[in-house]
Order: structure tokens, then C-alpha cells, then sequence
């Protein structure tokens, strides 16, 4: 019997993953779409996620760059993913920061198809 598992048995296969979904929302005041793509580990447990950017603002050292970038399920890394970057963003606006294109990072380790890189500003892929 065949599994999903199985399609993957090959000592050329270092990892795989099935892409649950990709979700896109744009902060307040700002016309960069920011995408989150949920996945989960062939054979595996939990839910990782990758972001198409990063946040940084003047309240921040450095763009924030979640260290755990997953969750048990979906909901939860969804909700880790979009925590990562709004809670920053409500941070320097509740400081008095007016809100910034440039306070979005972009991701270089995003891509579409494994060659194109996250699409800058208002550039959004269909």
C-alpha cells in the first residue's frame, strides 16, 4: 500500500513537508502584504511556518526573528506567526512611532518555487 509517507522513502530525500496553506495580511498603514506559509513534516508532529518578513522597528534593536517558528497545530503557528510581527508593530505605535514600510524586513529565505524571492512592497504574486 502506497502513503504519502511512503512517496518520500529515498535516501536522496533529506526532509519534506506538505504546504497546508499561505496566508497573507497587510499591517495598518502599511501596503507591504506580508505572507505566512504553514507546513507540516511528512511523517512528522506540529506545524512549522515561514514568513515572508521580518519587523523591525525603532523600538527594536534588530529585526525580531521568532526562534520557535511552529506550534502543535496549524491555528497555533498561524497565530505564533502573526504575533511575531503585530506585536511589535502595536509596541512602537503605542511608543508614538508612525508606522514605516521599512520597518519590514524582508525575509531572504521566503520563496515561491524555491528560486524567486518574496515580492518587494506592493508587488503581491496572483
Amino acid at each position: 500500500m502506497h502513503t504519502i509517507e511512503s512517496a518520500f522513502e529515498s535516501e536522496a530525500i533529506a526532509e519534506a513537508h506538505q504546504v497546508l496553506g499561505l496566508y497573507r495580511f497587510h499591517l495598518r498603514d502599511l501596503s507591504t502584504p506580508i505572507f505566512i506559509r504553514t507546513l507540516r513534516p511528512i511523517g512528522g508532529n506540529g506545524v512549522a511556518f515561514e514568513q515572508s518578513h521580518f519587523i523591525k522597528t525603532p523600538t527594536q534593536s534588530g529585526p525580531y526573528r521568532p526562534g520557535a517558528q511552529g506550534g502543535d497545530d496549524e491555528p497555533r503557528a498561524l497565530r505564533r506567526a502573526v504575533k511575531s510581527i503585530a506585536d511589535y508593530f502595536e509596541e512602537a505605535i503605542a511608543a508614538g512611532h508612525q508606522p514605516r514600510e521599512d520597518w519590514l524586513v524582508v525575509n531572504e529565505s521566503f520563496s515561491w518555487n524555491g528560486s524567486e524571492a518574496v515580492p518587494h512592497h506592493s508587488q503581491e504574486k496572483p
